[in-house]
C-alpha cells in the first residue's frame, strides 16, 4: 500500500511541477512577446494606413502627425 502510494505520489508530483512548469514558460513567453506584439500590430496598421492614405489621398490622423499624400 505504501510504495503504491508512494509512487502515485512521486508521479502526481512529476505532472503537477512539469504543469506548473509549462505554465510559468507560457506566461514568461506572453510577457516578453507581448510588448513585441504590441510594436508589430502598431507597425502594421500603420503599414496598412499609410498604403490606404497613398492610394485614396486622404489624412491619416492615426500615425505619428498626419501623412498626406498624392493619389498615385
Amino acid at each position: 500500500m505504501i510504495v503504491i502510494k508512494a509512487a502515485l505520489r512521486s508521479t502526481l508530483d512529476l505532472e503537477v511541477t512539469q504543469r506548473y512548469r509549462m505554465k510559468i514558460r507560457i506566461r514568461m513567453r506572453i510577457r516578453r512577446s507581448a510588448s513585441r506584439r504590441k510594436d508589430r500590430i502598431q507597425e502594421i496598421m500603420r503599414g496598412i494606413i499609410f498604403s490606404l492614405t497613398i492610394r485614396s489621398g486622404w489624412e491619416c490622423n492615426h500615425c505619428n502627425g498626419a501623412v498626406s499624400a498624392r493619389p498615385a
